[in-house]
């Protein structure tokens, strides 16, 4: 089944949501304003993967998938005097600071025992078994291995950051979609870049 993706943008690093929706045609991935069904380098994404977590594998193909999982790059920027702009201190050597940034987003339907290797955030009870007003357990991990002190938003705030093992709580403040984003900032490795930036955001639905 081919995946659908909708991009969303506008000015440069603008705040924009990572969504997988369930639609009539399957799972859509969401990130801006436009239509495509491949992304191009006139869009902000790229280097886009697929996951699909079932109890048995982990494949790129999104069929009855237990976790519905993207990655992709979305560009190198720089912050200058006059405002955000694409690019380096290459090609812009005055610039203030300098940073990569990349989202991944899991969209959960069933628990699974997989976890792929990356970023994962995962909840650590079922979500559906929560009830609203109580709190979830989520946990941050790299590979398999815990991220300490890795702040994580909840409908656009910030609720606090992950603890030694990669865990944190937070209440269900309402009913339908539910995002929650940890942002990972660690240095880059490119030496025109000073860091690199990592959205990873877990979703589901709750009634």
């Amino acid at each position: 089944m081919p995946v659908w993706i909708l991009l969303f943008f506008a000015l440069p690093l603008m705040a924009h949501e990572a969504s997988i929706l369930a639609t009539p045609n399957g799972m859509q991935l969401s990130y801006g304003h436009t239509v495509s069904s491949t992304p191009n380098h006139d869009t902000p994404m790229s280097n886009l993967s697929t996951l699909c977590v079932t109890d048995y594998n982990i494949t790129t193909s999104w069929q009855a998938c237990h976790l519905y999982g993207a990655a992709f790059d979305t560009g190198q920027w720089v912050k200058t005097l006059q405002g955000t702009r694409k690019g380096t201190r290459i090609e812009h050597p005055q610039a203030l600071s300098a940073w990569e940034s990349s989202e991944v987003i899991y969209r959960y339907e069933k628990p699974t025992s997989k976890v792929p290797k990356g970023y994962m955030l995962l909840p650590l009870q079922a979500p559906h078994s929560i009830a609203m007003g109580e709190r979830i357990t989520l946990q941050l991990l790299y590979d398999g291995k815990p991220l300490a002190n890795v702040p994580v938003a909840y409908d656009d705030q910030t609720r606090g950051i992950t603890d030694a093992q990669g865990r944190i709580n937070i209440r269900l403040r309402h009913a339908g979609t539910q995002h929650f984003t940890a942002t990972h900032t660690r240095p880059s490795t490119t030496p025109a870049l000073d860091k690199a930036i990592t959205n990873i955001t877990l979703q589901f639905e709750h009634d």
